[in-house]
């Protein structure tokens, strides 16, 4: 068990791992070391494997989580926040286009 000295030093070491996001789809996590690798942000992806061999049914053990060090964690959600955004107004731009579907 770990003593309070090592928990509070866990909370407050910017060099510690945070998780970010907790993802199943291999496209989401695809795009999202994309962007993180675009922004420089060191991150590292747990259970993978496991969502590899489980495939959706990973999300019932908590699927794959993505994590930075807790110092990249504002840049890290602001990167990806840019990115979904640019998705939303690429959508949003095809659907004005009228492409007839």
């Amino acid at each position: 068990m770990a003593s309070d000295l090592e928990l509070e030093q866990r909370e407050t070491n910017p060099e510690a791992w945070v998780t970010v996001l907790r993802l199943v789809s291999p496209a989401e996590i695809a795009i999202v070391q994309s962007v993180l690798e675009s922004a420089g942000i060191p991150y590292l992806v747990q259970n993978e494997n496991a969502n590899r061999i489980l495939g959706f049914e990973a999300a019932y053990f908590g699927g794959v989580r993505i994590q930075v060090k807790k110092a990249d964690a504002e840049a890290a959600h602001e990167a990806l926040k840019e990115q979904r955004s640019g998705l939303a107004e690429v959508a949003e731009a095809e659907n004005e286009g009228g492409d007839g579907l």
